[in-house]
């Protein structure tokens, strides 16, 4: 990786990549060559981009970007010459770029996340609403990842992405940082970021990313929070938090095995957070837990060790089958392999002897308490449906509202409460009366929530001018009940719905 570390390669590279942009390769290859290119496949992008790229002109330029750094083409040197002039005009950036016409990695434009106030500080980029991302060569390539391999921006890293805030002046820790995406991100959010990983080559493409990004990072080399100093406005973390056995590890893999038997880094992780938060700061990580009994079980455990408020979010359960076919087929070990069904019989006897059921997916949110003194607030949620358009708004309103869940049933009743969110009224064919009835989201996941017609009554009427006391006595009267029944019924259902957002604060 002794190439990623030349500093005169990433301004050479940021320059002739300035049309380089996910919306200008979006328009280029089209909806059905670039869905192609999402799901690994690089085909249908391959005919377009060649076809273009020999025609002449800017979108021929782009197109020898798109076939060299998002397709891992080989690329004709007179084009290369045309469409890389800053780095062409120097023989040993050349060479550290590019091998036979090949690049020697990925780079793909990534989009900013719209919730961060990012745009206006990077005008020296003429507006471009994306970075570009250096990283190893993978699956769309056609390449089996190495030990050492360093992960291109996935799903996973865009879902992170998507549910962290930054702000300029707050001190951000990126643990995990790979090819340094998040902590790229916060820096150009004006934070102050130190990134760590065990990994020497993936800190050295955060620092080359880095510098096509035009941002510093402080990079330190070490295993999870052993690096850190001080204490963090803001953790972010995507660790190698694959369950591996040991005696399955044909290659340890730095981006997906931590060494750890089962889950117990993410224990050791989210254990540490209490020394590292400062007041107030939040960490949000990705990760997979054991399934033993009720899903929410190792992750609470992990918790009940501190005194932080957390939210933990199941996204996807897998059997264990489910689960090690994907992590064996994720290292390019195939049914046809000799290796894979003794491989594959002895993980599955590490789940089974550690009574291992399901492993659960998903993420977390973390905070140290910032003026609650009633204790840490927990919130354990499965949701299936999917991922709002705004994770990031729905994540910060359940936060804010954490305070309004733990409310006592007197401190509830004296609240002004707004209802955000749809009735769905099920009924029999030709009866008046519906059977059931549920509250819905119009944001965050569509989960949705059954009640009594006593609690649809109260939400009905929460509009912000009426306590919520005075409305559940109200409907008491109308529906001629004894009004602490009516309470008894209603206080659970509200805090649920508050923490689903449907009610919040008027």
């Amino acid at each position: 990786m002794a190439f990623l570390l030349t500093a005169e390669l990433a301004p050479a590279l940021r320059a002739d990549l300035a049309e380089y942009t996910l919306a200008a390769v979006e328009e280029l290859l089209g909806p059905a060559a670039m869905g192609a290119v999402r799901r690994e496949r690089r085909v249908p992008g391959l005919v377009k981009a060649r076809e273009v790229s020999r025609s002449g002109g800017r979108k021929a330029r782009l197109a020898v970007h798109v076939r060299l750094f998002l397709l891992g083409d080989e690329v004709e040197a007179e084009l290369i010459d045309e469409a890389l002039p800053s780095v062409s005009a120097s023989a040993a950036l050349r060479d550290e770029l590019l091998k036979g016409g090949r690049a020697r990695f990925q780079v793909v434009p990534t989009a900013i996340p719209s919730h961060l106030p990012i745009p206006a500080l990077v005008g020296k980029d003429a507006g471009r609403q994306d970075v570009l991302i250096a990283s190893d060569w993978g699956e769309l390539a056609g390449v089996t990842p190495r030990p050492d391999h360093v992960m291109h921006v996935g799903g996973a890293t865009r879902t992170l992405a998507s549910l962290a805030t930054y702000w300029p002046g707050s001190r951000v820790l990126d643990v995990g940082t790979g090819c340094g995406v998040h902590a790229i991100f916060a820096a150009l959010s004006g934070a102050r970021v130190t990134a760590t990983d065990v990994s020497k080559k993936a800190l050295s493409y955060a620092e080359f990313n880095a510098a096509l990004a035009g941002v510093s990072l402080d990079l330190r080399e070490g295993s999870l929070l052993e690096p850190a100093d001080g204490r963090y406005d803001v953790v972010v973390s995507n660790p190698p938090f694959v369950i591996t056995p040991q005696n399955v590890r044909l290659e340890r893999y730095d981006y997906r095995d931590n060494g750890r038997v089962g889950d117990a880094m993410l224990a050791e992780l989210v254990g540490g957070l209490d020394r590292v938060l400062a007041l107030g700061g939040r960490a949000w990580i990705l990760g997979n837990w054991e399934i033993r009994g009720e899903w929410s079980e190792s992750p609470a455990a992990w918790l009940d060790q501190g005194k932080l408020d957390a939210w933990v979010i199941q996204r996807e359960r897998l059997d264990p089958p489910e689960y090690i076919e994907m992590w064996l087929r994720d290292g390019g070990i195939l049914a046809r392999d000799v290796v894979y069904e003794p491989v594959y019989e002895a993980w599955l006897a590490d789940f089974a002897r550690r009574g291992v059921t399901g492993v659960g997916l998903g993420y977390m949110c973390v905070g140290n308490d910032d003026g609650l003194r009633r204790g840490p607030w927990r919130r354990f949620e499965e949701v299936t449906g999917p991922a709002p358009a705004n994770l990031n708004a729905f994540a910060e309103l359940v936060w804010a509202n954490r305070e309004l869940m733990m409310c006592s049933d007197a401190e509830l009743a004296r609240k002004h409460l707004v209802a955000r969110g749809i009735e769905h009224r099920l009924h029999t064919p030709g009866k008046d009366s519906p059977f059931m009835l549920k509250l819905a989201q119009t944001g965050g996941f569509a989960s949705e929530l059954q009640v009594t017609s006593a609690v649809a009554a109260v939400v009905g009427a929460c509009d912000g001018e009426l306590s919520v006391g005075i409305l559940i006595d109200t409907v008491a009267d109308l529906l001629e009940q004894d009004p602490s029944s009516v309470r008894d019924e209603v206080f659970p259902a509200l805090r649920e719905l508050i923490g689903l957002g449907v009610l919040r604060r008027a």
